[in-house]
This record gives C-alpha cells, sequence and structure tokens, in this order.
C-alpha cells in the first residue's frame, strides 16, 4: 500500500491502526498472513507477511495524504460507479 500511495509503511500503518481501533474494519476480517520466503545474510528466511483486502485498501485510500490518493479516489469511484451501472443493467433485465 506504500508504494500504490507513495507514502512511507509508518504512515500506512497509523491509518490502519486508526481504521481497527475505530471500528471501521474488522482486523480479522481484512487480514490475511501468508509465509513468504526471504534471503537474508546467504540463507532463507520464512517470514509472515500481512496481506490486506480491497476494504482495507480502500478505506487508508480514503484517508492518506497524497496526489495519489487522489488518482486512486477518481478511479475507484469511476469504476464502482461503472460497476453499480452495469449491475442495474443486468438486474433490470
Amino acid at each position: 500500500m506504500g508504494e500504490l500511495f507513495v507514502r512511507d509503511k509508518s504512515v500506512i500503518s497509523r491509518h490502519l491502526r486508526n481504521v481497527f481501533r475505530n471500528g471501521k474494519l474488522n482486523r480479522e476480517a481484512t487480514v490475511a498472513f501468508f509465509a513468504t520466503a526471504q534471503g537474508e545474510g546467504g540463507r532463507g528466511v520464512e517470514r509472515q507477511v500481512e496481506y490486506f483486502n480491497l476494504d482495507a485498501i480502500l478505506s487508508v485510500g480514503y484517508r492518506v495524504n497524497s496526489k495519489r490518493r487522489t488518482q486512486f479516489r477518481i478511479w475507484a469511484n469511476k469504476t464502482l460507479k461503472e460497476d453499480l451501472i452495469r449491475g442495474y443493467v443486468l438486474n433490470k433485465s
């Protein structure tokens, strides 16, 4: 997410902590841990890496302050609007 919104990991972590603490999202429902192999000092190390679902990404996308946030919000709103319109047309038939 840091790369997506061009922000440091600490900024993304702060927003996620606030989202979970305020009860906006349930951490257990939005976070998955996957083992990922990494090379460290010439040896392979397996680490548990957090992966966040779309709800968490959208939530951070509406909170983080960056130019990419604006681009992301425009894209997300456009995409959601198009999908809703298509869904409405499909359900209407």
